[in-house]
């Protein structure tokens, strides 16, 4: 066996509430051959599938690579009663380890609705080759009988007794990207952001609570500059600080789950971060461009990715 094969063996589930909440963890070695970290990094990260449950029903947000449906399947069964009614939420439709296991998931288990934010959001997912031939028309066999929801604006999933998960626009974006909070637990899962914390070795933890040292801003700051967000050096990042404070002023977060990293867990920790992002993105304008014209217009009529709890 492949020590690859091995960490996605051994990929662990973490409960983060016992019997509601649970980060599904798939681990990955940081070698200099990944996208979302510095070529430098070294250790060992997460790329995390977070599974909400409400009595008899569980939503599933993002389905992991291709290499982890195994993994992902077995750890499934084993949360999940055969009685229980599983739905996918796909934050990124643009984004492989969101969609490469919704339709082994949804022939596995029965899955009859997914939410995403485009309305070819079950269409778009359907691409496995090795489960239905290349060049099939799509939505075909257990795919026919899926409903597509689309979240916009101030969409929802009702999980049932009073449980909601609120759709939010995040202050800055990567791709199609929107950010999804647990009303009632108080968690904010925010896909590409907060994405900076990883650990030296596999054996995690893959959660960073009160007793964890906070990174300082010199990390946050290189992390997002070699990385994704190449091109905030010299960007104008006022509006995207406004929006930060939109959302977490309207809201309480006791907990934070990004796409990928370790989970920021507790209310404390989650307020240092926001504050460190936040004095991160203020940076930004004063340091040397590299030469794109990038951010916000001052005098735009409106700001395009304006946030506020919808």
């Amino acid at each position: 066996m492949s020590d690859y094969a091995e960490l996605v063996e051994k990929a662990p589930i973490v409960p983060l509430v016992d019997g509601k909440l649970y980060v599904l963890p798939n681990p990955y070695p940081l070698d200099g051959r990944i996208c979302t970290h510095p070529l430098d990094a070294r250790g060992f990260a997460t790329q995390n599938c977070y599974l909400f449950v409400e009595g008899k029903r569980a939503v599933l947000v993002d389905t992991g690579f291709s290499l982890h449906e195994k993994a992902m399947i077995g750890r499934l069964e084993s949360l999940l009663g055969s009685d229980v009614e599983l739905e996918l939420c796909v934050l990124r439709l643009g984004e492989y380890y969101g969609t490469c296991n919704v339709r082994p998931i949804v022939e596995h288990f029965g899955i009859r609705t997914i939410y995403s934010t485009r309305p070819d959001g079950v269409e778009s997912t359907d691409f496995r080759p090795e489960h239905v031939p290349y060049g099939s028309p799509n939505g075909t066999g257990a795919f026919a009988e899926v409903k597509g929801v689309m979240l916009r604006g101030s969409g929802q999933i009702d999980l049932g007794n009073g449980r909601i998960l609120k759709l939010l626009r995040p202050p800055l974006r990567l791709l199609s990207t929107n950010w999804l909070y647990d009303v009632e637990l108080r968690t904010l899962l925010t896909a590409d952001h907060f994405t900076y914390l990883w650990q030296p070795t596999l054996d995690g933890p893959w959660v960073a609570d009160a007793s964890e040292p906070m990174p300082s801003e010199q990390h946050v700051r290189d992390f997002m500059a070699a990385t994704r967000y190449w091109w905030l050096p010299g960007a104008r990042t006022n509006q995207m600080v406004a929006d930060l404070d939109k959302i977490f002023d309207g809201i309480e977060v006791d907990r934070i789950g990004p796409g990928y990293g370790r989970v920021i867990d507790g209310r404390e920790p989650v307020r240092e971060h926001v504050a460190l992002l936040r004095r991160v993105l203020e940076a930004f304008p004063s340091e040397r461009a590299i030469g794109l014209n990038v951010g916000y217009k001052e005098r735009s009529k409106r700001a395009p990715m304006e946030a506020g709890v919808q």
